[in-house]
């Protein structure tokens, strides 16, 4: 496989053959590639040389240059996404890349879990999780949102006060917002696509339960 950049944020693959001096695509590969993230924030993706393993991994800057320097953090800008394990498996007569998070069972296991199964059902109201804590968190949640109308935000708080905001509309694109330490008053820094964070989300995504 081969990869490079595509803009400020994400970046083009290719399958094919090489053979230590010629890369040859692929007879069925777009000459155009194909996007290896659909997200707004996986640059300059790169994979690990002299690991024990021969798994390919790699990992990319979780950030973009659309909104980098507007950043309120110094004196560094970002963060690096979860590492992940890469694999080409086949989809009907094509071969398409995997990409799967490496090393985050390990971290899990370290953590203890909190199960929120007994917490309130939440309808149009604003509910504190107070057992949800931690460095890391892990969150997976189902809600049915009727007639189709709708969303969900989870939103992290340090000492009362909000950090950031993770959530989606079902009739909106997914949606991801930033509120800076010291309150919803403070400047919000953001570009067409993506909203910047001092904490950050790897992934976040859903899947529609079934009725």
């Amino acid at each position: 496989m081969l990869s490079r950049p595509l803009g400020p944020t994400t970046g083009r693959y290719w399958v094919g053959h090489f053979d230590g001096a010629r890369f040859a695509m692929a007879d069925d590969e777009p000459l155009a590639g194909r996007v290896f993230d659909g997200g707004a924030d996986f640059y300059a993706a790169t994979s690990y040389n002299g690991l024990s393993t021969d798994e390919q991994i790699w990992i990319g800057w979780h950030a973009s240059w659309a909104y980098a320097f507007s950043i309120p953090t110094e004196p560094w800008r970002g963060t690096m996404s979860v590492p992940r394990l890469l694999g080409l498996v086949e989809d009907g007569e094509r071969v398409v890349l995997t990409q799967t998070p490496y090393g985050v069972e390990a971290g899990r296991e370290a953590c203890a879990l909190v199960d929120l199964s007994d917490e309130p059902t939440l309808s149009s109201v604003h509910e504190a999780l107070a057992s949800a804590s931690g460095d890391v968190l892990d969150i997976e949640i189902g809600i049915r949102i009727p007639a189709g109308r709708g969303g969900l935000a989870v939103r992290v708080s340090e000492d009362g006060e909000p950090i950031a905001t993770q959530g989606f509309h079902s009739r909106r694109q997914p949606s991801r917002q930033a509120v800076a330490t010291g309150g919803s008053h403070q400047p919000k820094w953001r570009t067409s696509t993506l909203e910047a964070s001092t904490r950050t989300t790897d992934r976040l995504s859903w899947a529609r339960i079934p009725a």
